[in-house]
């Protein structure tokens, strides 16, 4: 029997990821990638951040994004081994494989948890310099602390906007969220009209997404791991 379109997945991502989104992930037939933020990148604040990076004694990555923004300026510096004297942190599977991509061994990457579980393992190590790198508002990071003694420094590379969409709801059984942000787009993209979204699963990752989405969704769960590929699993992708 075909696939009906209830069927299909809505994956929401950041407008510059979506294309390579859909080719990392082409054999989920039923996952369609909707932009619904961008970011907004700040340079001089990237160069910082390669410049402190070469001092740190550890260096914790908040997101794709800002693993990609440090790389690029790393090359336009004319940096090669950007991180090679530092243990290098990831706040979830995600980064972690965009780190390793450039050839980084992660030290730690927590499946669930993000960089609260990051903190809590750096501050049981030997007290040195610590630089993270993420966006200005990617996550709940400013509440977040490492034990005394450590000198840290978090660097805000870029800032985050919601892209307007038209959302069919009527066209998917299921909504995936990465973040917190996707959920807060689609709702400013529907006005708050919660109605509309009624039916439809959401699959979250981080409990940020999960609590925010469970204001509107009367099915949502979160992610058993922290990657998009398990949220589109738990979402019901059909992996071929």
């Amino acid at each position: 029997m075909p696939k009906t379109s209830r069927d299909r997945i809505a994956v929401l991502c950041p407008k510059e990821e979506t294309v390579a989104l859909r080719a990392r992930f082409k054999s989920f037939k039923n996952a369609e990638f909707i932009p619904a933020i961008t970011f907004v990148d700040n340079f001089e604040a990237v160069e910082n951040a390669v410049k402190l990076a070469a001092a740190a004694a550890y260096v914790v990555f908040g997101s794709k994004h800002s693993v990609s923004l440090f790389f690029e300026e790393a090359k336009d510096l004319g940096i090669k081994n950007p991180l090679k004297n530092a243990e290098v942190f990831a706040a979830g599977q995600s980064t972690a494989m965009e780190l390793e991509s450039h050839g980084v061994n992660v030290a730690y990457a927590p499946e669930t948890g993000g960089l609260a579980e990051v903190y809590a393992r750096i501050s049981e190590m030997e007290h040195g310099p610590v630089v993270e790198i993420s966006g200005s508002n990617a996550s709940k990071a400013d509440s977040l602390e490492l034990a005394p003694g450590f000198m840290h420094v978090r660097i805000k590379a870029y800032s985050v906007e919601e892209c307007m969409m038209e959302f069919d709801a009527d066209k998917y059984s299921a909504v995936v969220f990465p973040s917190s942000l996707e959920v807060e787009s689609l709702f400013k993209s529907i006005d708050y009209d919660f109605a509309r979204l009624q039916g439809l699963k959401a699959v979250c990752i981080g409990s940020k997404a999960l609590e925010k989405a469970m204001g509107a969704f009367k099915n949502a769960k979160g992610a058993e791991v922290n990657s998009l590929e398990s949220a589109i699993k738990a979402a019901g992708g059909n992996n071929g």
